[in-house]
């Protein structure tokens, strides 16, 4: 798979995914339309995936629809998603927010503002944030992949993931 990041609004990701069969994925969508635009390079996003409803990460989402017209996910449960013949397994990792999705597909885990490559999402912004985020840490932990693509900054690997998360648990 092939992962581009575009950064948009208030310095979150953007990721563009182009996965095997020649499916697009778009995770997140703060970015700004028209850079997005031109990093896809003609191409069309087969879905949007977001990972969470804060407003940085959604705020171009309208653009987005309006312009792709392809389906949106944010998922209340954990059922697998496909996409052509791209299966996507969504986590349910509340903590940063009641919503908060990190995806795993293929060898990729897109975490959103869950994990940053050396610490967790903040868990003040809800009730109940810190114990919700214990619970999707101790999940995470027992998440195989190889590289972790966060909501803002760079992205890290499953061993400086391991660290972080049980620096935190």
């Amino acid at each position: 798979m092939k992962v581009q990041a575009i950064t948009g609004h208030i310095g979150s990701n953007t990721f563009i995914a182009e996965c095997e069969g020649g499916v697009v994925l778009l995770v997140d969508a703060g970015a700004r339309l028209a850079d997005v635009q031109k990093a896809l390079n003609g191409k069309k996003p087969d879905a949007i995936l977001l990972t969470h409803e804060h407003f940085d990460h959604v705020f171009h989402l309208g653009d987005y629809r309006k312009y792709f017209d392809c389906p949106v996910h944010l998922p209340k449960d954990e059922t697998e998603i496909a996409v052509g013949n791209v299966k996507i397994k969504p986590i349910l990792c509340p903590g940063h927010s009641p919503q908060s999705v990190v995806y795993l597909i293929g060898d990729c885990l897109f975490t959103g503002d869950v994990l940053f490559s050396d610490t967790i999402g903040r868990t003040d912004l809800m009730p109940d944030g810190d114990r919700l985020m214990q619970q999707s840490l101790r999940k995470l932990l027992t998440v195989r992949f190889k590289t972790a693509y966060h909501g803002h900054y760079e992205s890290s690997n499953f061993k400086q993931q391991q660290e972080n998360i049980k620096k935190f648990l």
